[in-house]
């Protein structure tokens, strides 16, 4: 586990955070390995974004960027602001090869752990921002469209309400601190 933990150190995500090697150890027991072969889709468009994944071994296409071996792809499961949020795009393998798929629920029970709250505090305010990020995206797109559709108001009020009916505060934060 010990030479998981030092490739996780480096992700995007933890590059910054001071955490301790027990952490990055449990973070790799977690990881689950998903062989690949040529042209096999590993994110289908409509699958849920539940979990990223680390290029092992191999060449993957993940929205239009190749990625290698230790590259990150499926960022935005950290980002997904509702449960049944689909991805909208397809990583597709060039190559025989491998995944680490790391589970986004496991690593947030991770880092709520007491013992690391303090230290993950930060990379929680990332997750945040990029989840409200995120949220910002999909309110302006959904006013775009009311607004291309020429709605009276009171009907674009209602279009608006509906769509927007599914989010609540709760799915807006990380964990409660």
């Amino acid at each position: 586990w010990t030479v998981h933990s030092m490739w996780l150190k480096q992700l995007p995500l933890f590059r910054r955070a001071k955490l301790p090697p027990p952490f990055f150890v449990s973070l790799a027991i977690d990881l689950e390995v998903h062989l690949f072969a040529p042209l096999e889709v590993i994110i289908e468009s409509h699958s849920h974004a539940d979990s990223l994944y680390v290029v092992e071994k191999g060449i993957v296409l993940s929205k239009g960027v190749v990625k290698t071996q230790g590259d990150v792809f499926g960022e935005d499961a950290i980002s997904a602001f509702r449960d049944s949020e689909s991805r909208g795009y397809q990583a597709t393998a060039f190559t025989h090869g491998s995944v680490y798929l790391i589970k986004v629920d496991a690593l947030v029970e991770l880092m709520a752990r007491p013992q690391y709250q303090r230290r993950t505090r930060r990379i929680f305010q990332r997750i945040a921002r990029m989840r409200l990020k995120s949220l910002l995206l999909y309110f302006h797109s959904t006013l775009t469209a009311i607004a291309d559709a020429n709605e009276s108001f009171a009907d674009a009020c209602l279009v608006l309400e509906q769509t927007l009916s599914w989010v609540h505060a709760s799915k807006m934060h990380v964990i409660k601190m």
